[in-house]
């Protein structure tokens, strides 16, 4: 039976995935906070918002002006992280909808990374005590929903006319709406009392555990986030963009590699050899190049899973294209490392600082 040498490249990856599964587990226990029992809503006056806070909301206020929704006030749960969250109605419409700016906060090697992730969400509350969630949020949540929630998920969906579209269609099959809420004090009132029910719900299905102060997520909703991880189609993803990071990322080390150095090279023999390269040499650095901007690639387009997409596009795609050679330079890691520098850039150019501090 023939043998088959290890591949730099397959070293890393198994080292990577064996100590994502060994070591994740601890390390999202430390990061996640508690949630509490009740949540402590606090306004936050439009005066108290930075200029970077206030620019963040004002495309969603000119896209719901367009629509007749006006910003009823701003908040956060104060007891509970940072996130802003702005609530918009319509005197005519019975849903209401909410915009949330979300801080992800995230530790990698002793390194905090923040970036943020905004959704938009459509709610109507029914006479019969279902509730519509039409919303684009583009994580994929790691819990269950009770059965009154309707969740319909419109991940990438921008335009907002568009989504509450979606979302009336689906209220028509739903029963009788009621009228959205307009007072402050009612709609924590319902908010605290939909937390309640959330919460309890997750604790009955084994994704929370209850404290003397509230809840913790468990291992067992900790363990569908780290499968999410690592299964490349668990996660919500644009097919377009994937479709263009896979040929990006498989083609150009394929061209390059079976095309472009065995016709390139001897053309520059001369050349290295007056500046006394090695061709060798410079075939790596060749090759190693295009790997970079394949890793680039899939960082820009990629929301989520650039690890496990840039593996399967630069060491399986690639050799599925070229056949199998081996490299004594593992050409994924070095995309791999490039995908997730690419990416943590292109989302600290998107933070907004969420905390209110003073001017």
């Amino acid at each position: 039976m023939p043998t088959f040498p290890l591949d730099p490249d397959m070293a890393v990856f198994l080292a990577t995935v064996g100590r994502i599964l060994l070591g994740s587990m601890a390390q999202l226990q430390r990061n996640v906070a508690p949630i509490p029992k009740e949540y402590e809503f606090e306004e936050v006056p439009l005066a108290s918002l930075t200029r970077e806070q206030q620019e963040f909301f004002a495309p969603y206020d000119k896209q719901l002006l367009a629509m007749e929704y006006r910003p009823l006030f701003t908040y956060r749960v104060r007891n509970y992280g940072s996130n802003l969250i702005r609530r918009y109605v319509n005197p005519m419409d019975r849903a209401s909808c909410t915009v949330i700016a979300v801080e992800v906060k995230t530790r990698v090697d002793g390194v905090l990374n923040k970036t943020l992730a905004s959704n938009v969400s459509f709610y109507t509350v029914f006479a019969d005590g279902k509730e519509l969630t039409t919303r684009n949020m583009r994580v994929r949540t790691v819990l269950d929903h009770p059965p009154e929630f309707i969740i319909q998920e419109c991940p990438y969906e921008r335009d907002l006319s568009v989504l509450k579209k979606r979302h009336d269609a689906r209220a028509a099959k739903l029963g009788v709406p009621l009228a959205a809420e307009m007072s402050m004090p009612r709609v924590f009132a319902f908010y605290q009392d939909q937390h309640r029910r959330f919460s309890e719900f997750q604790v009955e299905r084994g994704t929370y555990k209850r404290t003397l102060t509230g809840y913790v997520v468990s291992k067992k909703a900790f363990w569908r986030g780290i499968r999410n991880y690592l299964v490349p189609f668990a996660e919500r993803f644009s097919t377009m963009r994937l479709l263009i990071a896979g040929i990006v990322a498989i083609g150009l080390p394929s061209v390059t590699y079976s095309r472009l150095l065995p016709g390139l090279l001897p053309s520059l023999v001369p050349f290295l050899s007056r500046a006394r390269l090695d061709a060798g040499t410079s075939s790596l650095f060749i090759l190693g190049a295009s790997y970079v901007i394949a890793g680039a690639c899939v960082g820009l387009l990629l929301e989520k899973g650039q690890f496990i997409w840039g593996f399967l596009f630069t060491f399986v795609g690639v050799h599925l294209v070229t056949g199998w050679w081996l490299s004594p330079i593992p050409f994924g890691l070095i995309a791999g490392t490039v995908s997730h520098a690419v990416a943590q850039l292109r989302m600290r150019r998107a933070f907004v600082p969420l905390a209110t501090e003073a001017h």
